[in-house]
């Protein structure tokens, strides 16, 4: 149910930071770059980020202090993100994980609970053809959200808000590079929109996570589209029921029955209109509101 999350915290790296690394983390020093307080010039300051090879967390700040932790809670506990989190046992787990992990590089901490979520990506699978969710969606507009869909790295599509952002795509084809049938759809709250989902108030500090708030978001979230109903087409006379239905034609004004029964035998076409009257096109509909029960989690898909 929760894939990113981002942390903001204040606390002292163990001395010497840099030397007593193991194998597992990676340090990256830079030098950030702004405008004195009086704006009489430049000013910089030394910088670090360090990632634990193993899980991907991040934790980045000062030379001194760590000021943020970004990780993704199911690759933690699981080991990759094809799996969820599926329960408030395994959220707590996954946080458990995170602060042993911080606490190899860091001093523990004053006060833990001075910790707030700055980031939290709600997520789910569902078992579906992936082409059909996004040529539903294409055209779809959310309610909270003013710009249309843009593709999502040749895989699935994203819609970026302010502060809201919604990211559909084939998971099996991001994992192992071939098409399958997992839909993945992620949600990224972040900012004042963040703290007014979970605390109610722009300004609250979102300092805990409960796993089925995470859930109610989402659903929220999700319902805000109205996908369009997709015809399902598997055979030549449910396509061209389907152009006669909708009325497609060439520039001509030519239908696309009327071209295919070019060079074809009357016997041929004779059988074709017997079996286009017999059909009705069958409609591949998301229904968001039905996809994700209010009162339990939907069917659990993996990989």
């Amino acid at each position: 149910m929760i894939d990113t999350v981002r942390i903001k915290t204040n606390r002292l790296f163990h001395p010497d930071i840099t030397d007593c690394l193991s194998e597992n983390w990676q340090a990256t020093d830079f030098q950030s770059r702004g405008v004195n307080g009086d704006g009489s010039g430049w000013t910089g300051k030394n910088r670090i980020t360090l990632e634990d090879k193993t899980t991907g967390l991040r934790i980045g700040g000062t030379r001194f202090a760590a000021e943020w932790i970004e990780t993704s809670l199911p690759t933690l506990l699981h080991g990759h993100n094809g799996m969820l989190i599926v329960n408030q046992q395994e959220l707590d787990d996954a946080l458990d994980m995170l602060y042993e992990t911080v606490d190899q590089v860091c001093e523990p901490a004053e006060d833990a609970a001075e910790d707030t979520f700055t980031r939290v990506d709600p997520v789910w699978q569902f078992r579906g053809n992936p082409e059909a969710f996004k040529a539903a969606h294409r055209n779809c507009r959310h309610r909270r959200i003013r710009k249309e869909a843009m593709e999502y790295d040749g895989q699935g599509m994203v819609w970026k808000g302010t502060q809201l952002s919604v990211t559909l795509y084939d998971k099996r084809l991001k994992m192992f590079k071939k098409p399958g049938d997992v839909v993945r759809v992620e949600v990224r709250l972040w900012g004042k929109v963040l703290r007014k989902e979970f605390t109610g108030s722009e300004h609250g500090d979102l300092r805990n996570l409960s796993f089925w708030r995470c859930y109610e978001v989402y659903r929220e979230i999700m319902c805000g589209f109205c996908p369009a109903p997709i015809p399902r087409v598997s055979k030549l006379a449910e396509f061209l029921t389907l152009g006669e239905v909708e009325g497609w034609k060439t520039k001509a004004g030519v239908s696309q029955f009327d071209i295919w029964k070019i060079g074809v035998s009357p016997r041929q076409v004779s059988r074709m209109r017997r079996d286009m009257a017999s059909l009705r096109p069958i409609v591949h509909h998301i229904d968001w509101e039905t996809l994700l029960p209010v009162h339990e989690l939907p069917p659990l898909v993996e990989l």
